[in-house]
């Protein structure tokens, strides 16, 4: 980490008016979303797009000042000691540009954010004076930031600003290294902004989400498009010693971020704010703007955009790979199936706990071998060679026989077979998949029971974690990224201009996989975890057999083939 030079230190004495950033230190929420920001992806780049969505009085503006110090000064101009190593390593790595004055920057706000007076323009007297708003246009709009090399006379470096109001062209241009959002851009301008960093620059917004932002959710499904997105509760910018434990889980409970105690009393916050100064406030939005309360208080949307799982977290629901990477041999697992006419069917895995507990621990088709499900083109495959592979998955990672119930969509199953007489589930008995259609198809229960399932006591998740009393009683493997990705955008239609009220009838884009968390959590309730291993300790043999399997007494080691007689290609 870089050390504040003895140089820099004498002068910043005299210089505080200059550089204040070099007094100013972070609170959590800042922190955390410089990590997002500079944490590079596993091939070695910046995200594509980081939103920082903070409640009022966290920090985000005077958090962009701050990068605005790290990019254009280096990072010696601020406390590095308090800022985190992958921010520090970045700026540090911008000097070659920084010093030949080729920093390609812009700044993306409304109209009087970048007038006197205006917002921008006072936190960079506050903030970074050494900056210089020129270039004022007809409107008394400042349209370029000049900062200028501490040490190399001549050298500047410069934002240009774009505003809200201008139309779509003004906000073309070449490509920038940076691009930094004031509040939530407009669909209408996404485009163009986007692709401002087409040659390796990234984007960082910050602002108060106060309603659900469709662009946002359809920027963080993108396949390659990297975009993370970093919440700020208001609690985080109180002053440690005065958070309770009340309010710190309440930071928890909204946005799943863990305060850290302080031995001294109180929690580690890095906040600023007196504890009667964010009271007042919040009495003020109460009253004010009653609707905006929450999202001005939490950072959380008003709306959820008609999300069906609002409960799902990354943080609760979401288990690593580790945990019961090898299935028990007397928990009983479930395979259940949605066909889809265009795409490989839908397919997922999940074991029943003794606990009732439900754990979701394999899909098909997998992310890493098809892409994002709901982009797939192509179906692929047919029925014969998907029941081919599910057999060698079930087979090569050891849970064939544990396999007691097959739960498939009562809709589809049940269509006629194109091919021949009966329906489509004939078509995959004849290959050993028996699926059971009995299973309730109520769109609301379903939605329901699947909610009841992800229900968690927050409270006590917040301070003891481990106690299994705090745990939803469905969980996932991190490595079903295509079920995580359903449940967190599984939702009913939203209309694109957000005027009209979130209709009753369910986007299909996230459907399937969802669509098999829903039917083995309805198929569960009426199936329990005793019920299960007596069946299963009733099947024979024969029944195995007759189901396509190969007993395990049976299987060679190296079996290449199936009872068929059919190669098994690798799968993912």
């Amino acid at each position: 980490m870089i050390q504040m030079s003895p140089e820099i230190a004498q002068a910043a004495k005299v210089m505080r008016d200059y550089f204040p950033s070099l007094f100013m230190r972070l609170n959590t929420a800042q922190y955390r979303a410089l990590e997002d920001m500079y944490t590079l992806t596993p091939d070695g780049r910046l995200p594509d797009l980081v939103s920082v969505e903070f409640a009022n009085g966290v920090g985000k503006s005077h958090l962009m000042i701050i990068v605005m110090v790290g990019v254009t000064m280096g990072p010696e101009y601020l406390g590095v000691a308090d800022y985190p190593p992958c921010a520090v390593a970045y700026w540090t790595n911008l000097k070659a540009k920084r010093d030949a004055g080729k920093l390609s920057l812009r700044l993306v706000c409304t109209a009087d954010d970048m007038k006197a007076g205006g917002s921008v323009y006072e936190l960079l007297k506050a903030v970074f004076p050494w900056a210089k708003p020129v270039s004022k246009d007809n409107n008394d709009v400042f349209r370029q930031i000049d900062i200028p090399h501490p040490s190399l006379p001549g050298v500047k470096n410069s934002f240009a600003v774009k505003t809200f109001d201008q139309k779509e062209d003004k906000h073309s241009g070449s490509t920038c290294d940076l691009v930094l959002i004031n509040e939530n851009l407009p669909e209408n301008l996404t485009g163009e902004t986007l692709a401002r960093t087409r040659g390796g620059g990234n984007i960082v917004q910050f602002a108060t989400i106060l309603d659900y932002s469709s662009q946002l959710d359809e920027l963080e499904n993108g396949e390659r498009f990297i975009m993370r997105r970093t919440k700020g509760h208001i609690y985080e910018n109180c002053i440690g010693s005065q958070v309770t434990d009340e309010m710190a889980a309440e930071v928890f409970e909204e946005i799943g971020v863990m305060l850290g105690k302080d031995s001294k009393g109180g929690y580690k916050t890095g906040g600023v704010l007196q504890k009667s100064k964010i009271d007042a406030m919040i009495e003020g939005w109460a009253r004010s703007c009653p609707h905006q309360l929450k999202a001005r208080k939490t950072g959380k949307p008003i709306s959820s955009g008609g999300k069906i799982h609002e409960t799902f977290s990354d943080v609760v629901h979401v288990k690593p790979g580790a945990y019961l990477k090898k299935i028990p041999a007397l928990y009983p697992v479930v395979q259940i199936v949605d066909p889809h006419p265009a795409r490989p069917d839908a397919s997922i895995w999940g074991v029943v706990l003794p606990t009732n507990r439900l754990h979701i621990f394999r899909e098909w088709p997998t992310v890493e071998g098809f892409g994002f499900y709901e982009q797939i083109k192509e179906k692929r495959f047919t029925v014969s060679q998907k029941c081919d592979i599910w057999k060698k998955i079930e087979a090569d990672e050891g849970f064939a026989d544990q396999v007691v119930a097959r739960v498939g969509d009562p809709n589809r199953f049940k269509e006629p077979n194109a091919d021949s007489e009966g329906q489509l589930s004939d078509l995959y008995a004849d290959h050993g998949f028996d699926f059971d259609l009995s299973v309730c198809d109520s769109l609301e229960f379903g939605f329901e029971k699947v909610n009841e399932y992800l229900y968690y006591d927050q409270m006590l998740y917040r301070f003891h974690p481990e106690d299994p009393a705090s745990q939803a009683r469905l969980t996932f493997s991190e490595s079903c990224r295509n079920v995580g990705r359903a449940m967190k955008n599984f939702s009913r239609k939203v209309s694109r201009d957000r005027t009209a009220p979130v209709s009753s009838v369910v986007d299909e884009k996230f459907g399937c996989f969802a669509g098999c968390v829903r039917y083995f959590v309805v198929w569960h309730a009426d199936n329990p975890f005793n019920t299960l291993s007596m069946a299963r300790a009733a099947k024979s043999d024969d029944d195995r057999i007759r189901e396509g399997r190969i007993p395990n007494r049976f299987r060679q080691a190296e079996s290449s083939i199936n009872l068929h007689g059919r190669q098994l290609a690798g799968v993912r």
